[in-house]
């Protein structure tokens, strides 16, 4: 029975991780598109861009996140 807790908990944590790390690839990739492309994109346009950005990585994150998790379900 131990071993189940702390493996679920090895879960969480690893997945806990990934999120992070997804969240920080994301910031840094829309802060890399935003300093590329700022000198094309006007001040008021940014906002907007970079919220059009975010919710296209938001989706592409989550549909990413459901196909890692249906695959290691299908593995156990």
């Amino acid at each position: 029975k131990l071993g189940v807790s702390s493996l679920k908990e090895n879960q969480y944590m690893e997945s806990l991780l990934k999120s992070i790390v997804i969240g920080a690839f994301v910031g840094v990739a829309g802060a890399l598109f935003l300093y590329v492309f700022s000198g094309y994109i006007s001040k008021q346009n940014e906002a907007i861009v970079f919220g059009v950005f975010a919710g296209i990585a938001f989706l592409l994150v989550d549909l990413i996140a459901k196909k890692l998790k249906s695959n290691s379900r299908t593995d156990s």
